[in-house]
């Protein structure tokens, strides 16, 4: 009997160190084991409101065209994205 209230406080013991040896949640973190930093100031907030810009134009400019780009936008556009890539937002 007093093998088995061992083995209860042992393994007890060893679940709680695992358990805290877990990364901790992160809010906004998916699965709970690691959250991708997010963007919320600086740089790379800018180089990603310029993507997203980015994609709308050339969805309205598509969407103008008829569906094909002409090839002056698709030029404009490549561009742009070269300048984007560049870090000239």
């Amino acid at each position: 009997m007093r093998t088995v209230a061992h083995f209860l406080v042992l393994g007890g013991l060893m679940g709680a160190t695992a358990a805290s040896a877990a990364p901790a949640l992160v809010p906004g973190g998916g699965s709970g084991f690691y959250a991708a930093p997010v963007a919320t100031s600086g740089p790379a907030l800018q180089k990603k409101w310029a993507i997203r810009d980015f994609i709308k134009e050339g969805k309205a400019m598509q969407a103008a065209d008829g569906g094909t780009l002409t090839p002056e936008h698709r030029a404009y556009l490549q561009a742009k994205w070269d300048a984007i890539r560049a870090g000239n937002y």
